[in-house]
């Protein structure tokens, strides 16, 4: 984490925790890979100073979901 990150940027983007939680649960149906989307989620909005607002983290979590969906159909061949 960057040092410019000041404590009350982090509890800015923890305020939206349980819903970004409930969001990756949806979006995944699984609680380990929407835990990874989470935690993705607040790397992606730390490293970019964003992230104080619901559309962009909206944004971020459900680009990150479909890359991790295609990934997987690429996988598996299909």
């Amino acid at each position: 984490m960057d040092a410019d990150v000041s404590n009350a940027e982090i509890e800015r983007l923890l305020a939206h925790s349980e819903w970004l939680s409930s969001l990756a649960r949806r979006l995944v149906r699984d609680p380990a890979t929407a835990e990874d989307l989470m935690q993705d989620t607040w790397h992606a909005a730390l490293r970019s100073g964003q992230g104080k607002e619901r559309g962009w983290l909206t944004t971020v979590i459900s680009n990150l979901a479909r890359a991790r969906a295609r990934g997987e159909v690429a996988r598996r061949g299909g």
